[in-house]
């Protein structure tokens, strides 16, 4: 039975809700999994905020997390990262998390990665979760935000085809 981590940033609730179908489609298929939301009180709703947080991402701004990371990548078979696209990269609190996180080259661990953006900037931001983990991502997912409105019927439908991937990964490694 597969060990998953999965650890998110929402600003918008999108990647809540894709982390969610996320952690339902692994149970289902068996695995046990651990959900670490990623939380920052500098992070503020609405337009100037969201603009701040984009220059931020851009000239390379830190960012406090309101908790350390609660759980160490070794200790699972697979760690999946959900991040919005800020200024068509990785957001800064997942940038900070990854930072303060410690990734052990001889871990048996796989990487994946979902990531909720507007239209682009989607293959960046799995570049600098790559660059940060130190391996290569075992999955890769791409969910637009339009497609978790509504119903959420396609977010959900990749949701599945990621935790898919994830497992096909786990069964090879």
């Amino acid at each position: 039975m597969a060990k998953v981590l999965i650890v998110y940033f929402t600003r918008t609730e999108t990647s809540r809700i894709v982390a969610e179908a996320l952690r339902d489609e692994l149970v289902k298929s068996g695995a046990t999994v651990d959900v670490e939301e990623i939380k920052s009180a500098q992070v503020k709703l609405g337009a100037i905020s969201y603009l701040k947080d984009c220059w931020g991402a851009v000239a390379n701004g830190k960012y406090a997390l309101d908790v350390p990371p609660a759980h160490k990548p070794v200790d699972y078979d697979a760690v999946l990262i959900g991040t919005p696209v800020w200024a068509y990269g990785l957001c800064g609190p997942v940038k900070e998390w990854l930072t303060q996180t410690t990734f052990e080259a001889e871990s048996k661990t796989i990487f994946g990665s979902f990531v909720q953006c507007g239209n682009s900037g989607f293959d960046k931001t799995h570049g600098q979760i790559e660059a940060l983990v130190k391996k290569p991502l075992a999955a890769k997912q791409t969910i637009f935000q339009k497609e978790t409105k509504g119903d959420g019927a396609v977010a959900k439908q990749k949701a599945a085809e990621f935790a898919s991937s994830v497992l096909k990964a786990l069964e090879k490694s």
